[in-house]
């Protein structure tokens, strides 16, 4: 999750390609969820071309830059 809130699914290991991803409810081809999602626990799904589905409710916290320019 990055600072605005927005999900992305990353490294997807096993099952055949192309996968379709889930956050909440509903598959979509993007890995990129940008819905301002507040920190908190999530239904995350991958589903690859054999309709083979792996789901996990995963707790996800903003990633906030504090590093500090001088």
């Amino acid at each position: 999750m990055d600072a605005e809130g927005s999900i992305m699914i990353t490294e997807v290991v096993g099952g055949q390609a192309p996968h379709t991803y889930m956050v909440g409810s509903g598959f979509q081809q993007s890995q990129v969820f940008s819905n301002k999602y507040k920190d908190g626990s999530y239904v995350v799904g991958i589903k690859d071309a054999n309709g083979c589905v792996s789901v996990k409710l995963v707790s996800l916290k903003r990633e906030i830059d504090c590093s500090l320019s001088t």
